[in-house]
């Protein structure tokens, strides 16, 4: 596969009855040193970042702290007037947090008027999202139309740091990964002279080149921004997968939460893409 595509480094772990019984580097970590990948090298997680994110918002709601069903913007939301200029309109008003996961919110995708994540990408969070909220339309009722956005993830970090009073990355460490034993996990940098310890370098192939050090990391964290070894990776899929086998992070109740999609696209739950017919999740 990596001769093939002309990848240059990978990691793979593999678990078997939630135990680790495989984990190998391959290829180069960095190909100007020849340095080898090992299973301490971390990788972005890009879009990945959202299984992370819709586990945290879970969590949340699992301890009592959120409601899915919770209304985002306007008097009673959680980011209540936050961003933006008030009187919002009713499509905005209108959007759940389990909205933003399944996303169904009716804005900010390729069909709702644009994913706009990596425009002005010196803004902060809160004048990214004033200047979306202001300038940018709602144009579908939500709920109504499944349209990936990664507004809507990005989001939904903010609603963590709200809800947590920590930040993003901060609580994806210390009550995500801390309890099942990952350590690794953290935010990318942006340009090569951010990389972290035991990060590989990124290449980028065909037209994706140019954006492998000019993507608008960290400000993209809970929609593209983390990165982990393979065997952190594996720790947390194996703390939601539901077996018996060892302890989840989630209860019944919330794991079926995060693994329901919403009655308008039955391909995305709430930060998992689902193929059903392989028994797969992606992202």
């Amino acid at each position: 596969f990596m001769n093939t595509y002309n990848i240059p480094g990978a990691s793979l772990a593999v678990t078997k009855n939630g135990k680790l019984v495989y984990i190998k580097g391959f290829g180069k970590a960095n190909t100007s040193t020849g340095e080898d990948v090992t299973p301490a090298h971390r990788f972005r997680l890009a879009s990945v970042s959202k299984t992370f994110t819709g586990v945290a918002i879970l969590k949340l709601v699992q301890d009592g702290k959120l409601n899915l069903d919770a209304k985002v913007f306007g008097t009673g939301g959680v980011l209540a007037n936050d961003y933006g200029t008030a009187p919002y309109n009713a499509n905005l008003l209108n959007i759940t947090v389990r909205h933003l996961l399944q996303n169904v919110s009716g804005s900010w995708g390729a069909a709702t008027g644009g994913d706009v994540i990596d425009q002005n990408p010196t803004y902060t969070y809160k004048q990214l999202f004033d200047w979306i909220i202001n300038t940018r339309p709602n144009p579908r009722i939500p709920g109504a139309v499944y349209d990936y956005s990664n507004i809507n993830f990005v989001l939904a970090g903010r609603i963590i740091e709200k809800v947590s009073g920590k930040t993003y990355v901060n609580y994806i460490k210390e009550d995500i990964m801390a309890p099942v034993g990952g350590t690794q996990t953290d935010i990318a940098g942006k340009t090569l002279a951010d990389k972290k310890t035991n990060e590989v370098t990124y290449y980028g192939q065909g037209n994706d080149a140019p954006f492998v050090y000019s993507i608008a990391f960290p400000r993209r964290d809970a929609d593209g921004g983390l990165m982990t070894t393979a065997t952190d990776l594996i720790r947390l899929l194996n703390a939601i997968d539901g077996a018996a086998t060892r302890p989840d992070i989630l209860n019944t109740t919330s794991l079926t939460a995060l693994t329901t999609p919403s009655a308008v696209y039955a391909g995305y739950a709430c930060g998992i893409g689902i193929w059903s017919a392989e028994n797969v999740w992606y992202n």
